[in-house]
């Protein structure tokens, strides 16, 4: 990610009036107005130094960990294939409609696969870090495992699907804006529930004392909110490669909305039961525990669909007045490179991706 302002946006935004900034600010531009930007602004400065080694940490250990072959292993089973693939059909037609609501393309490209495959393969560090970091929060009384959510499972699993984003497809020529970012987040995050639903379904619905129905319609609950909270910091990761002054908190800003998002699905969930047994309803306690559920997953669902629906809406009437942002593209992508890069060459477009961010 480079912070040299691209010649195409420099001249555009010299164009535009101070009426088409506005139209056009927040989908193709970002500039800090709020709290939470400027504290993206200023965190993002503060961790910068250190991140490039973190960054190399979490790549070594997907290289060295083996528990994603485990993983890939599930689907060897017929049965779980075939109940995970019923797990993921709220999420896949979550996915698919924002992948069309791109009003400049709705092509597929390999990138897409490779996306959805890293997504896939980033469960397995996922679940050794997340299984190495419980124990150390579960000391803590009554509120540990809100912290564990909060600090740990959904900045690691957020950040994983956006890594999974990030080297499989931001320097490719059909990633141009936010609207991109936001597909390619939703397909990582697609990945992402297909090897996590599968895994669940073995540990939890299988081997585990869960009932397997139980397990396999909560599992396909979940996964619609993986690829929304996922879409909204891939529009962020999209924002960001057309506001290169800014790459560092527009990113931050995506990937912070989407962690907090995740923990306080987590939190919820988990605190529920305690929650019906300290609060006396007049009504059983099954009947309190289904109706707060219900309340709240009609409620949160609605709340980070609308969120990610106005970010759509708000890319495609800056589309419909000024066209295509003007991403940052290099040299090699001026010189007649092809829109979809060949398969063979994928796997080197992400180390190269890599390698560039981590130069910086």
């Amino acid at each position: 990610m480079s912070n040299r302002e691209p010649d195409g946006v420099a001249e555009a935004a010299a164009e535009m009036g101070a009426e088409e900034n506005d139209a056009a600010l927040g989908a193709f531009r970002w500039t800090p107005s709020s709290v939470l930007d400027y504290l993206c602004l200023h965190l993002y400065e503060f961790v910068r130094s250190n991140f490039r080694f973190v960054a190399v940490a979490a790549v070594a250990f997907v290289v060295l960990t083996n528990v994603t072959v485990g993983v890939a292993g599930l689907f060897l089973n017929p049965i779980i294939g075939a109940f995970t693939f019923v797990s993921l059909i709220p999420a896949l037609f979550v996915a698919v409609y924002v992948w069309e609501s791109n009003p400049a393309d709705e092509t597929f490209s390999v990138a897409v696969f490779f996306t959805y495959l890293l997504g896939v393969l980033f469960v397995g560090l996922a679940y050794v870090l997340n299984t190495a970091a419980q124990g150390h929060f579960a000391a803590a009384p009554v509120l540990g495992t809100a912290l564990f959510f909060f600090l740990f499972v959904a900045p690691v699993e957020e950040a994983l699907k956006l890594a999974a984003v990030y080297l499989s497809a931001y320097d490719t020529r059909l990633f141009r804006g936010a609207i991109d970012g936001a597909a390619y987040g939703a397909f990582a995050a697609l990945g992402f529930v297909t090897a996590e639903n599968a895994l669940y379904l073995v540990t939890g619905g299988v081997l585990g004392e869960t009932p397997f129905l139980e397990t396999l319609i909560g599992r396909a609950g979940l996964g619609p909110a993986h690829v929304i909270w996922s879409a909204v910091a891939g529009y962020y990761l999209g924002l960001a490669k057309t506001t290169p002054e800014y790459t560092g908190p527009v990113v931050l800003k995506g990937f912070l909305i989407a962690s907090v998002l995740h923990a306080s699905y987590n939190t919820f969930v988990t605190y529920q039961p305690a929650l019906v047994e300290y609060i006396d309803f007049a009504v059983s306690p099954t009947v309190a525990s289904i109706a707060l559920n219900a309340v709240f997953l009609l409620t949160f669902y609605a709340g980070i669909w609308y969120f990610l629906e106005t970010l759509i809406r708000r890319y495609r009437r800056a589309y419909a007045e000024h066209g295509l942002p003007t991403p940052e593209t290099s040299d090699s992508e001026g010189s007649g490179a092809s829109d979809v890069p060949p398969s063979a060459s994928v796997g080197a477009v992400g180390v190269s991706s890599l390698v560039s961010f981590l130069r910086r």
